[in-house]
């Protein structure tokens, strides 16, 4: 069985990260994804799947990956 390598979001700055679980802790959506724009086009997997996750609302996991 295939797995998906794991979402790291190391390769963003502390400010990024702060701002990006402050923004899951408050639900706010529109911060979220305009934060993902920020993330380099070199990731896209990582854009992909934090965007994705922001769609179905894992606020919990972004916190949890951002933290």
């Amino acid at each position: 069985m295939l797995h998906d390598p794991p979402i790291t979001t190391a390769i963003m700055s502390p400010e990024w990260l702060q701002q990006m679980y402050e923004a899951a802790y408050y639900c706010d959506a529109e911060v979220m994804m305009e934060l993902i724009m920020q993330i380099p086009s070199s990731q896209q997997a990582i854009s992909a799947a934090l965007r994705c996750l922001v769609l179905d609302f894992k606020t919990v996991l972004i916190m949890e990956l951002t933290k």
